[in-house]
């Protein structure tokens, strides 16, 4: 087979675990699993490596780079990661070290712990997803929100 027809492959088996990891969480947490797709392709495009840093999104091919720059991070500087973004916050709050959160399944355990809260105080609805993001932009958001939902 072509280099190409492997690297294809190997992204639709990839699309499909994420797809997997989706409907696992959320039927664990009650949430819709497009409603989390719509939020990781919105966060990260689906870059479980991704991390933002310094108002720059940075999206790493590998573990082993992802950790490496999160293990250089100034302890003071803000940082979100993986799948869903999560804030440096949330993993100091859970007391789990940053780099867990290039595993996508806890990134996705976490986001839906997060989500869990938000719908609690805000009712179970499409338009409460903003609130994960910051609740500044929540119109703004959930229009570019509802864009992607629309396209899956």
């Amino acid at each position: 087979m072509h280099l190409k027809t492997y690297n294809i492959i190997f992204q639709l088996i990839f699309i499909l675990n994420l797809n997997n990891l989706y409907i696992h969480y959320g039927s664990k947490y009650n949430i819709n699993p497009k409603w989390l797709k719509c939020l990781s392709i919105s966060e990260s495009n689906e870059n479980i490596y991704a991390i933002n840093h310094k108002k720059k999104c940075i999206y790493f091919n590998n573990y082993n780079s992802a950790k490496l720059y999160i293990n250089n991070v100034s302890i003071n500087d803000q940082i979100d990661i993986g799948l869903f973004q999560i804030n440096k916050y949330w993993f100091n709050k859970l007391e789990l070290n940053l780099v867990t959160g290039l595993n996508p399944n806890y990134n996705t355990e976490i986001a839906c712990i997060l989500l869990t809260e938000i719908f609690q105080r805000k009712g179970y609805s499409f338009k409460s997803l903003p609130y994960f993001h910051n609740p500044k932009f929540k119109l703004q958001y959930y229009k570019h929100l509802l864009k992607i939902y629309n396209k899956l």
